[in-house]
C-alpha cells in the first residue's frame, strides 16, 4: 500500500527499444560509466558494499542456527534487525548528505561498519547484543553506500545511468539524489 504514495515520473527515453542482448547492454553501460570517473568509482564502491551485505545475509542464517541454535522460523527477527539498520542508515545518510553526493561519509561509515563487524564476531555474544550489533552493522553498511547516490551523477548519454540528470549537469546544475 505504501507504494501508492510514490509519485509517477515520465520515462527517461520512451522511444528506446528493449535490448535482448543483455551482455551487450551491460557492456554498453559499463563503457558509459567508465567515461565518468565519479560514476565509475561509485559503481565499484556500491558493488563492494553489496558484496559485504550479501556475505552477511548468507552467513546470518548459518550463524543463527549454529551459535544461537535457532530454527529457520525463529531467525526472522535477525533479518528484521539488519533490514531496519539498513533503512535507518540510508535515511541518516540522505539527511547528512543533504541530497547530494557526499564522499566524506564513506570512511567513517566503513570504519564503524568494521567495528560493528568486530562486535558481531565477539566470542560469547548474547542474542540481544548480537541483534543490536546487527542493526548497527546494517546502519553503517547503508550509510556510505546511500551517500554516494549513483543516480545523482551525470550521464554521458541521456537515458543511460543517471538518466534525466544529464541535461541539468551539462548546464552546471548540481543534480539531487533520486
Amino acid at each position: 500500500m505504501t507504494s501508492l504514495g510514490i509519485s509517477k515520473v515520465p520515462a527517461a527515453d520512451p522511444g528506446k527499444k528493449l535490448n535482448f542482448n543483455i551482455l551487450g547492454e551491460i557492456w554498453s553501460n559499463l563503457r558509459v560509466m567508465k567515461a565518468d570517473r565519479d560514476l565509475w568509482r561509485a559503481n565499484w564502491g556500491n558493488t563492494a558494499f553489496f558484496f559485504v551485505a550479501t556475505l552477511v545475509q548468507i552467513n546470518l542464517a548459518l550463524f543463527a542456527q549454529k551459535v544461537f541454535h535457532l530454527k529457520p522460523t525463529e531467525q526472522a527477527w535477525l533479518q528484521a534487525a539488519l533490514s531496519l539498520g539498513i533503512g535507518a542508515g540510508s535515511g541518516l545518510a540522505g539527511k547528512l548528505s543533504s541530497g547530494r553526493i557526499e564522499y566524506g561519509l564513506i570512511p567513517p561509515g566503513a570504519g564503524l561498519m568494521a567495528l560493528a563487524g568486530l562486535w558481531l564476531g565477539w566470542p560469547g555474544i548474547s542474542k540481544p547484543e548480537f541483534t543490536v550489533g546487527l542493526a548497527l552493522f546494517g546502519h553503517y553498511l547503508a550509510s556510505p553506500r546511500r551517500s554516494r547516490g549513483t543516480l545523482g551523477l551525470p550521464s554521458a548519454r541521456p537515458g543511460g545511468p543517471g538518466g534525466r540528470q544529464a541535461q541539468g549537469a551539462e548546464k552546471g546544475v548540481e543534480s539531487p539524489l533520486v
